[in-house]
């Protein structure tokens, strides 16, 4: 079991789909850490491309109505105690050169631009249920939401 009481990390967008998902197998855990998050025991920490994914996501795949889905997504993006960080002038150049080295890795795009937009905001840990989606991005740590305990 992972702990994570204390620390920082990044929620990627499948924590926050099964934390609002009930009949997900990984709600509890999922609904649990965003507890963890808001009553301040794990920095939380979301990033503008997650809460973009998870609004399309609930659209089109769970197909929410978009008033619903944009409530949803709009009050994780409020909450005081979740951190949103954004890309900077530098997040497309760190992405450019984790690509080169990630080709053959066949590395989903999006998930290597989310990883530079983390290292260029001095985030290392990124909890997820797709931990094969990041394993081969170096200086990341991954946290398998199975495995999580705050």
């Amino acid at each position: 079991m992972q702990r994570l009481f204390g620390q920082k990390c990044l929620l990627d967008t499948n924590v926050l789909l099964y934390a609002l998902d009930k009949s997900s197998r990984y709600f509890a855990q999922a609904s649990g850490l965003l507890t963890g998050c808001v009553e301040g025991q794990v920095s939380g920490f979301v990033a503008h491309q997650n809460l973009l994914e998870l609004l399309h996501v609930l659209t089109v795949y769970y197909h929410v109505p978009a008033s619903e889905a944009l409530r949803d997504v709009r009050a994780l993006a409020d909450h005081p105690r979740l951190s949103i960080i954004y890309p900077t002038s530098q997040t497309l150049s760190l992405f450019f050169q984790l690509a080169q080295t990630h080709v053959a890795s066949r590395i989903e795009i999006f998930d290597l631009y989310l990883a530079a937009t983390m290292k260029q905001s001095g985030l290392a840990k990124i909890v997820t249920a797709n931990t094969k989606d990041f394993r081969h991005i170096t200086d990341l740590e991954i946290i398998d939401l199975a495995t999580l305990t705050l």
